[in-house]
């Protein structure tokens, strides 16, 4: 009885050590349809899960919570769609908001205020520069920042937008010599690799969707200037406040970093 008892533990043992050394997590609960496209099965309590099997969510509401030796129990919820995705790459981006780290919470913050800055009507100012956090999105090669659009004569247009730790989407950098009859919506996506934005276009990282709005420069700068002159005795973040709601209430939506940038570039603030 003895032995039975320790063989039964060693297999426990062993099975828990070979759990945590490849990752694998085990699901505790599921609600709604949860699909594992590797088995093809839907998810039940109890699976064994590998971090690489790829799980498809029949709705924003169907949720899994699941649990591994190496990172604990989380709860998966809010998939936006029923694209197949990797159970490590679902852990890092669709936690229960509580559940994330401080380190993942300013990640997800980041994304989220780019996307909420490039929608609907955006004021492009100058070259349009907005620079990008290295700590978030790392444009170092081959990664780039792609831009998709309708040009002249209502042809798709697919552009590398990306310099360096930057984004353009000023007119030249979009439109080149080409400027359409009208300004429609452009998407913007991050790509790894460049050779995914040709091979799978559309399949990108979601950055922003919006209509650019160009508007006369010179009149731009001279109406900033009034303002940080008239305002010299206060901070430089009221200055870049007040200039920022003026523009917005005459011109429009405009996007913090290129806003900052084009202070720079027009000499109003210091770099």
């Amino acid at each position: 009885m003895k032995i039975r008892v320790v063989v039964c533990l060693a297999i426990v043992l062993i099975a828990r050590v070979a759990m945590a050394q490849s990752g694998e997590f085990r699901v505790i609960t599921v609600q709604g349809s949860v699909e594992n496209t590797k088995t093809r099965k839907q998810v039940q309590p109890g699976d064994r899960i590998g971090p690489s099997d790829a799980l498809k969510f029949g709705s924003r509401e169907a949720y899994v919570i699941v649990i591994s030796p190496k990172v604990g129990r989380k709860k998966i919820s809010g998939v936006p769609d029923n694209n197949p995705r990797e159970l490590e790459n679902l852990v890092k981006s669709f936690l229960r908001p509580d559940e994330k780290s401080t380190a993942t919470r300013g990640l997800v913050e980041y994304w989220e205020t780019l996307n909420q800055s490039l929608k609907d009507t955006v004021l492009v100012l100058g070259d349009g520069i907005i620079p990008l956090d290295k700590e978030y999105i790392n444009l170092d090669k081959p990664a780039v920042v792609v831009a998709f659009f309708k040009g002249k004569n209502n042809q798709h247009v697919t552009r590398v937008i990306s310099r360096g730790q930057q984004i353009c989407v000023g007119a030249k950098c979009l439109y080149e010599n080409e400027v359409p009859e009208r300004y429609g919506y452009v998407l913007v996506e991050y790509y790894e690799n460049e050779k995914e934005s040709r091979d799978l276009p559309g399949s990108g990282k979601y950055i922003g969707y919006f209509v650019p709005h160009f508007a006369n420069e010179t009149n731009l700068a001279k109406e900033a200037r009034i303002i940080a002159e008239t305002l010299t005795d206060h901070s430089r973040d009221h200055v870049v406040r007040e200039i920022k709601k003026y523009l917005s209430e005459e011109y429009g939506h405009v996007q913090d970093d290129n806003l900052l940038q084009w202070l720079k570039d027009i000499k109003l603030i210091n770099p």
